[in-house]
């Protein structure tokens, strides 16, 4: 049972748009996901699916502007392939891609 990080910051390109990284989590049975929320000004938002944590869905678990949440342990038996979704001030993070967590048993 490890504990796997993914990180979200702000950029201020044009606009000031948010990410995540790594895009892609790797989680087995019984890993947890600890989202830090580097961002100062705002609190960022994560969504999981039911069926990949114990205890069901994600939905909008707060995380603290600079501060970190860690999620329940991982349930899936087989590998699975599964979309997340942070939000900080009302605008979707992004990855290279979408965040998607993968979950080997």
């Amino acid at each position: 049972m490890a504990k796997k990080r993914a990180y979200v910051y702000g950029t201020t390109d044009r606009d000031v748009t948010y990410k995540v990284f790594p895009p892609v989590v790797i989680l087995e049975h019984g890993d947890k996901l600890e989202v830090v929320n580097t961002v100062a000004g705002f609190d960022a938002f994560l969504t999981v699916r039911a069926g990949v944590f114990e205890g069901g869905e994600l939905n909008k678990k707060k995380v603290d502007r600079k501060d970190k949440f860690t999620t329940r342990e991982a349930v899936a038996q087989e590998f699975t392939v599964v979309e997340y979704e942070v939000e900080v001030d009302g605008k979707k993070a992004t990855g290279n891609s979408d965040p998607v967590i993968i979950i080997d048993p």
